[in-house]
């Protein structure tokens, strides 16, 4: 359900083929003030299974959606990830060369080669707070499903090699709203963490020991 003020104002836009984004876009109409594109394919076990797909969504998209926000001369926001790093993110800022490693995070890097082209465009890098607690295609949530497998005895996979910097979608939100001319910005929280580090810190507060095992990203 969408609250009434967007009735007859959704457009829904099928990422899955070029052509059909295409035709979908033509439809919108042209009272646009900006455009915030935020879809992307997030599963990053699953975008190393379904690989055309990732590539479709997370590079090929914001490729045509960059040139229909450069014909309509309207400022585009992109949502990227800080996944586009390597490792610990550490001291990592807007001039760093980004390593993507694995094809989640080298598509979405594809996907702010094909924004950069636009002049009026800014690329965010930054990992949601809901990563840690419930997303669609994670319905259990991360800190849930730590804590669930720790006190049932089960052991999880955990990667230590790629730390996350979770920040709230309102600190997304405010960073929008303030309109920054900026081609790439970091939004981040004050300290990165491994997904086996934020386990640890979680089953600290609990009383609880981190057994689970290390990995490296991508699992």
């Amino acid at each position: 359900d969408h609250p009434d003020f967007l009735k007859n104002k959704l457009y829904p836009l099928d990422f899955s083929s070029d052509f059909k984004l295409i035709n979908q876009l033509q439809k919108i109409p042209e009272n646009i003030d900006v455009l915030v594109h935020c879809a992307a394919s997030t599963n990053v076990d699953q975008c190393e299974e379904e690989i055309h797909n990732t590539y479709m969504v997370n590079s090929i998209g914001p490729g045509i959606l960059t040139n229909w926000a450069k014909q309509r001369k309207i400022p585009l926001i992109y949502l990227s990830t800080d996944f586009v790093f390597e490792g610990n993110l550490d001291g990592n800022h807007e001039h760093t060369l980004p390593n993507p490693k694995g094809h989640y995070s080298q598509s979405k890097y594809w996907g702010e080669m094909a924004c950069s082209k636009y002049s009026n465009s800014t690329i965010l890098r930054w990992t949601p707070l809901l990563h840690c607690f419930k997303l669609h295609h994670h319905p259990v949530g991360l800190v849930n499903r730590i804590l669930s497998a720790t006190q049932k005895g089960s052991k999880l996979t955990l990667f230590n090699d790629k730390t996350i910097s979770p920040v709230s979608s309102l600190t997304i939100a405010y960073t929008i709203l303030q309109q920054r001319q900026n081609p790439i910005l970091h939004v981040n929280s004050s300290k990165s963490l491994s997904v086996h580090q934020l386990a640890t810190v979680v089953l600290n507060r609990f009383g609880l020991t981190n057994r689970h095992y290390c990995s490296k990203f991508p699992i």
